[in-house]
């Protein structure tokens, strides 16, 4: 439709105004983020044309391209020099750019990024990007294990921590599943360990050996701890 025809050709034009920006100094990190955001519309723009095409949402080569041209434009901007309220934006658009094609745990672990950033970040992007597909067949603390386990195994304690402590919150939240708190408590001790946050990793164990005393994960933890 016109209308359509004529996002597209604004959208297009964008891309070649910011190209030429990035072209005259690669360094600018909102060049580089301006760019990602439009070409993750050119994204959507493909997914719309195919829904009208197919009367079915599907992610084509094309999308998925932009997709991932979009997201290496995102993570570009982030190691330019940027104040925190940016980069809690671009983290936020990598967030929503994961969570339109249903990247759960990546759209999870971008949001999460974003908040610790920028702590006063805005409350209502955890429930827009929920009402955009953040969303399983999981429970929502499950998803936030996923999401740290993630992080954690890049080595990205802080993020992991992170996600582990929004399980334990949301674990309380969906029922009593000691078990599941045990385990995840233990997550807890272990990425503040990571951090070499050693005082408040023995804290979180002894909480554990004081619920369940033959848990051998914590008394491990805490008997190496206690050399250090």
């Amino acid at each position: 439709n016109p209308r359509g025809r004529a996002r597209e050709r604004a959208t297009s034009t964008a891309r070649s105004l910011f190209e030429k920006s990035r072209e005259i100094d690669p360094t600018h990190m909102l060049s580089c983020w301006q760019l990602g955001r439009v070409v993750a519309e050119q994204g959507r723009e493909e997914r719309r044309r195919e829904v009208v095409k197919t009367k079915r949402s599907a992610a084509t080569p094309g999308a998925l391209k932009a997709v991932a041209e979009a997201e290496a434009l995102f993570e570009s901007a982030l190691k330019l020099e940027a104040n925190a309220e940016d980069k809690e934006e671009v983290w936020t658009d990598l967030a929503f750019l994961h969570a339109e094609v249903g990247a759960q745990g990546k759209a999870q672990e971008a949001l999460a990024r974003a908040e610790l950033a920028c702590p006063a970040a805005d409350p209502s992007i955890r429930s827009r990007l929920e009402s955009r597909g953040v969303v399983s067949e999981k429970k929502p603390s499950t998803i936030e294990e996923d999401a740290a386990w993630a992080a954690q195994s890049r080595g990205d304690m802080e993020v992991a921590l992170s996600h582990y402590q929004r399980a334990l919150k949301l674990t309380a939240q969906e029922g009593i599943n000691v078990p599941k708190e045990l385990s995840i408590l233990n997550n807890v001790g272990a990425a503040l360990g990571g951090l070499g946050r050693y005082g408040e990793a023995a804290t979180i164990f002894r909480k554990v050996v004081a619920v369940s005393p033959d848990d051998a994960s914590a008394k491990t933890n805490l008997e190496i701890l206690s050399k250090l």
